[in-house]
């Protein structure tokens, strides 16, 4: 085997009858079919196995050798020889890239981490080396230096880069050390990049404080008109036209199919929607929205025939106990804006 010192010989000799004898041990290597000997000395062999080992340093060829002559005593044979190849023993290099990237659905034009893995696998420890990272078309995404590695063991190299446009990423890492090339490849599915429209950064929560506003609108509409029924009214005055400022669409939310993810999307958008995240399609359909401007100046334009003011009592939803002002001489019905609840004001 191979040490720090070179090629070291481990040997065992031995004789058939326990009849002590001496006999040279030559050691060396065979290279071209010529034995080249390094070393060699007079052992005294008896009963049993003589074990040893000796050390032949730098050798050309592939094949060690032992030769085993009598001294002072005749043999059958004049010398022994038994060879062996040599064995080299070296790290054993691989990589492997990690499918998973972080985040899990890289978007083009957005920083990305791939994890490489590298390991050794073999019985002693390994060289340094150096780890690229490319595309298909060759661009280098990430470089990194490496340690050696100690034997039978692993290590997690994380290398960050910008994905570059297209559907599709195929990664190539290359490990070299020593003149040698490990390399592994792998396939990465990227996500298009979706603009979402300005409009959807406005709160939500003032959208719904604004609906709200208008049922007490719609409601307190309502009943004036009720209570007016019975008595005649004034013809209403003629207003000048007035152009009207074009309205802001306000967004509206809305869930997708396949992975619940809510999507905000303007409220008069007709058409097909593909969601950002699992990149399903589906259809949402346009909305009305009420025009509480139209309602306010309908409200403006009713007037009372009679100048006097009227009174108005409060009177208790039966469902859930909220307070309503009403005129004292209204005997409909009232929705109540706090439930929902509809009842006989009387």
């Amino acid at each position: 085997e191979e040490g720090d010192s070179g090629v070291e010989l481990h040997w065992n000799v031995s004789i058939t009858n326990g009849v002590e004898r001496d006999v040279k041990l030559r050691y060396g290597y065979r290279v071209s079919g010529t034995d080249v000997y390094v070393n060699e000395q007079i052992l005294t062999l008896g009963s049993g196995t003589l074990s040893g080992q000796t050390v032949l340093g730098e050798i050309q060829g592939d094949t060690v050798l032992i030769r085993m002559e009598p001294v002072g005593w005749t043999a059958s044979t004049s010398s022994y020889i038994a060879t062996s190849m040599l064995e080299t023993i070296e790290a054993e290099y691989s990589l492997q890239i990690n499918p998973i990237t972080l985040p899990r659905e890289p978007i083009e034009g957005d920083a990305v981490t791939v994890t490489i893995m590298i390991q050794n696998t073999g019985p002693v420890a390994g060289p340094s080396g150096f780890l690229y990272l490319t595309d298909s078309s060759g661009l280098l995404l990430g470089q990194r230096s490496t340690e050696p590695l100690q034997a039978s063991s692993s290590r997690n190299i994380d290398l960050t880069f910008v994905v570059p446009n297209g559907n599709e990423m195929i990664l190539d890492a290359e490990w070299r050390y020593d003149g040698i090339v490990v390399v592994d490849e792998q396939s990465i599915l990227v996500s298009p990049r979706v603009v979402e429209d300005a409009a959807s950064d406005v709160p939500f929560v003032a959208i719904g404080g604004g609906a709200a506003v208008a049922c007490c609108i719609i409601l307190v509409l309502h009943l004036r008109r009720g209570a007016g029924q019975s008595d005649s009214m004034k013809p209403v005055k003629e207003k000048k036209a007035q152009s009207k400022p074009e309205k802001k669409v306000e967004p509206i939310e809305t869930s997708c199919p396949a992975c619940e993810r809510t999507l905000r999307i303007p409220g008069d958008y007709s058409g097909v929607v593909r969601c950002p995240d699992c990149s399903e399609k589906f259809t949402v359909e346009a909305q009305e929205s009420l025009d509480i401007d139209e309602e306010l100046d309908a409200i403006a334009d009713v007037e009372p025939e009679q100048e006097t003011a009227e009174t108005k009592v409060e009177i208790a939803c039966p469902e859930c106990s909220s307070k309503l002002r009403v005129p004292s001489t209204y005997k409909g019905s009232v929705r109540c804006p706090g439930c929902s609840h509809v009842f006989s004001a009387s």
